[in-house]
């Protein structure tokens, strides 16, 4: 997982490093980024109507 996303924990349960967030992102082919969504707590979902959304608009 890239840094630049934000999207991973620096420190986890049991000293695990470099974990995942729970996330969604629609980028275009050019590298744009029309949504993004990183959760803090893993036992959410993030918004996949608004996703949807997002990706019906392109």
């Amino acid at each position: 997982m890239s840094p630049e996303y934000s999207a991973y924990y620096k420190g986890f349960a049991l000293g695990l490093k470099g974990v995942s967030k729970r996330a969604a992102f629609v980028v275009d082919k050019a590298g744009t980024i029309h949504y993004a969504e990183v959760l803090e707590n893993e036992g959410d979902l993030p918004d996949f109507d608004k996703v949807k959304q997002v990706l019906t608009n392109l």
